[in-house]
């Protein structure tokens, strides 16, 4: 993949299970964190994950639901390559890759 295809995306949904573990990427290709969930019941568990490297949002969506059962779509924003999700501090465990 091309550098000018190579997109990243800083996304978030809820989800029936706290399945994200912090800084979690240890099998799946992406990173993701469990950040809250809801008082009500059941609970929703708040995902937040930042896919790197892929062409468009869909692709970056069809990504993440390999992984995780979805439910509401809190919100999807394409962020710059290079783009630090714990820049202050929430998101902890993030490791960069490395830039060619």
């Amino acid at each position: 993949m091309s550098d000018d295809s190579r997109r990243w995306f800083w996304l978030s949904f809820y989800a029936a299970s706290r399945a994200a573990d912090r800084g979690k990427r240890v099998q799946q290709p992406f990173w993701s964190w469990c950040s809250g969930e809801t008082m009500e019941e059941p609970p929703r568990f708040t995902i937040c994950c930042l896919v790197e490297d892929v062409p468009d949002e869909s692709s970056a969506w069809a990504l993440v639901r390999a992984w995780f059962n979805v439910g509401e779509i809190r919100f999807c924003e394409e962020r710059p390559r290079g783009w630090n999700p714990n820049a202050g501090g929430r998101f902890p465990g993030y490791v960069p890759p490395e830039t060619p």
